[in-house]
């Protein structure tokens, strides 16, 4: 069975910035400098266990809103893993789900290898 707490932690191994979860398709996608990489080897995952297993990283306030408003932002964290932005959505009548990872330690300019002209 699908789980999205997996595939956020995989996301993060696989330095992804976006994790994309499609129930349309039943696919999840892992989006690494830029490029999408779909997860091949993930189960599908169907509209009712995909609502399932997101209401469960939900308060029930927000599971409420996203049902009422069609739409949610929130915010999520793995503790010792990453925090996540996650925004939830209805899509052609599917519910899916995009999440951006927010690293605990932001990079510096160095660590970027931004050029000499940005740090002015």
């Amino acid at each position: 069975m699908p789980n999205i707490r997996k595939y956020l932690r995989q996301c993060v191994e696989m330095s992804g910035s976006d994790l994309h979860f499609k129930t349309d398709t039943g696919s999840i996608y892992v989006r690494v400098h830029g490029d999408l990489i779909h997860i091949g080897d993930a189960p599908l995952y169907g509209d009712e266990e995909f609502r399932n297993d997101l209401f469960d990283l939900l308060k029930p306030e927000q599971a409420v809103r996203l049902m009422e408003g069609m739409e949610l932002d929130f915010s999520y964290e793995i503790e010792g893993i990453s925090r996540f932005r996650g925004n939830a959505y209805f899509q052609r009548g599917h519910l899916q789900a995009a999440f951006r990872v927010i690293p605990y330690a932001i990079s510096t300019m160095e660590d970027l290898q931004l050029p000499a002209a940005c740090y002015d």
